[in-house]
């Protein structure tokens, strides 16, 4: 085995060429701080720093909008105060003006009920009680029908008890109300969507869920006005007209039966159910529709009998 090799001999082989190269490269900068934009330049054998010059500020652009008046609106004012918009002064500034014109404009109305608007002018009429004084106004269309009860003006929602339930003995509806200021009860003229009538409908494509939200009694108590008086307040009742065969409506010339009638209330004038603004219009509507039908096929019968026979094959 042969003895092992002596690396001694070859240190410092070199050095002189590496202090060489070193002292020949520039020193390397060190930067701890630059107080401003500077540009750094390294060469020559040394560094040197010069600030950046600022750019050129931007032209403004002819019939445009200068922007460059928001470039420092984030920056922070004088002791520390952040800057405010001018629609904050100008805020400040009509602040009390605004508060002048809502004192002096006239207070909203308070919101009313969204059902159908019961009064003696839309195919309803007017009930009058003993005193000849309305209690009862209501109107209907072709599907609704929506009654306004006279109550008294210090009658709460927790006093009013209203049911609308199907009298099987009689075979007709009847409605019982008893609030403060009014207690009746009788039998409607016609069939409504209530509670116990489990007779058949003929409504097409009702399903329980829809037959039990038609059922649903929808009222609201709210302050009285015409024709009803002034002061009191009135139970309001959206009720569902019941018919009896696809397309057929019925028109009520009366509120409540003849014969079942609540005490205390005066006898209702019928009304004539042909001349109701709801049925005429209903009725053009109708006529309309027909008129077309007919026109197309009288068209259809004069184009079949102008064209050619066509041969029929007699088995």
């Amino acid at each position: 085995m042969s003895a092992l090799t002596n690396y001694d001999r070859f240190a410092g082989i070199g050095d002189d060429e590496e202090a060489e190269e070193a002292a020949a490269r520039p020193p390397r900068p060190v930067v701890t701080r630059l107080d401003n934009a500077s540009t750094i330049t390294i060469g020559g054998g040394g560094w040197s720093a010069a600030p950046t010059p600022a750019p050129a500020p931007k032209p403004k652009p002819a019939g445009g909008i200068d922007y460059s008046r928001w470039d420092h609106l984030d920056d922070s004012e004088s002791d520390g105060e952040p800057n405010r918009y001018i629609e904050d002064d100008v805020f400040r500034e009509r602040e009390e003006e605004w508060k002048a014109e809502a004192a002096a404009a006239a207070p909203t109305p308070a919101p009313v009920s969204r059902e159908v608007v019961a009064d003696a002018t839309e195919d309803g009429g007017l009930i009058l009680d003993a005193a000849s004084a309305p209690a009862v106004a209501w109107a209907q269309t072709a599907d609704d029908v929506a009654i306004r009860f006279r109550v008294d003006g210090a009658a709460k929602g927790a006093d009013v008890k209203l049911t609308v339930a199907y009298d099987g003995d009689a075979r007709a509806c009847a409605l019982a109300l008893e609030a403060p200021g009014a207690s009746l009860r009788g039998l409607l003229a016609h069939d409504v969507w209530c509670e116990g009538d489990d007779r058949p409908t003929f409504k097409v494509c009702l399903n329980d869920a829809e037959a039990a939200a038609l059922k649903e009694l929808d009222w609201v108590l709210e302050p009285a006005r015409a024709p009803l008086p002034a002061g009191a307040k009135c139970v309001v009742l959206c009720l569902k007209k019941r018919s009896f065969a696809v397309d057929v409506v019925a028109w009520w010339p009366t509120l409540f039966r003849k014969d079942a009638a609540p005490a205390g209330l005066a006898p209702e004038t019928p009304r004539d159910t042909r001349a109701l603004a709801g049925r005429v219009r209903r009725g053009a509507k109708t006529a309309g529709v027909q008129a077309a039908w007919d026109g197309a096929h009288a068209a259809f019968l004069d184009k079949v009998q102008a064209g050619p026979p066509a041969p029929v094959d007699i088995a």
